[in-house]
């Protein structure tokens, strides 16, 4: 076969390891090294209210509904209730993600919305709470992220310890597009900085120092809020992306 000149080839592979660990000769990048989290979505486990070790996801729907939809790659199909007010959201039922000085953060997310003004957004690190959004508001506590309200056709990002003074936030970040899919990014450098980025293009930063930075553990998150009563309004999680050193 022509070979792909527009590839580099290492096939003796590559390492991050030192030359004189135990690890030096393992010819691919050490994975202990961070801890990272990625769902595209090919499986989907909810929490049922059993104790199987198989509960990956917990679920508040409020009438709406969170599945798996058909199509190439693995996405989840969110449908909300035609409530005003009303919230669809999941988070991964255990919180595994500290944020901690010293080390880096990295998040990334694709997604979709069918109605844009209808619908309040919220996907990141959140704490463990059964009202991410509350009222076309952020309602939690401890959030690295970013947010919708229904009013809005742009997101904001958050990095946020408690609701008043501890939230720090940027606006005007992407201008979404009814059910067109867009990437939401960000990366925290493990000293006081989070940078964020809207289709892969990063845009700006926001301080995280620690007035402002999470201090109890998170867990990927997505929400989704009904505006109205106009038709219950849907989006699509493609996929969630964490990765943190250790």
């Amino acid at each position: 076969m022509p070979a792909d000149l527009l590839v580099t080839r290492f096939p003796n592979g590559v390492t991050n390891n030192a030359e004189d660990s135990l690890f030096a000769n393992m010819s691919v990048l050490d994975p202990t090294k961070f801890h990272t989290f990625y769902d595209d979505f090919d499986s989907y486990v909810v929490q049922d209210g059993s104790t199987s070790p198989l509960v990956q996801w917990t679920e508040t729907l409020n009438s709406g509904t969170i599945a798996q939809t058909p199509v190439n790659g693995g996405a989840l199909l969110v449908t909300l209730a035609n409530t005003d007010e009303a919230i669809t959201q999941a988070q991964r039922t255990s919180a595994t993600y500290l944020l901690t000085v010293g080390k880096k953060t990295f998040f990334k997310a694709r997604l979709k919305t069918a109605n844009i003004a209808l619908t309040d957004i919220l996907i990141g690190l959140a704490v463990i709470d059964t009202t991410l959004i509350a009222a076309s508001a952020v309602g939690c506590t401890d959030f690295m992220g970013f947010f919708k309200a229904a009013t809005d056709t742009t997101l904001s990002f958050y990095t946020r310890l408690d609701a008043s003074t501890g939230s720090n936030s940027a606006t005007g970040i992407g201008t979404l597009v009814a059910d067109t899919y867009y990437t939401v990014s960000f990366y925290y450098d493990g000293v006081d900085k989070a940078y964020y980025a809207f289709n892969d293009v990063p845009i700006g930063s926001v301080s995280a120092a620690a007035a402002y930075l999470p201090n109890t553990q998170l867990a990927p998150s997505f929400c989704f809020g009904q505006e109205g009563t106009a038709g219950a309004n849907t989006a699509t999680v493609d996929y969630i992306f964490v990765s943190q050193e250790r």
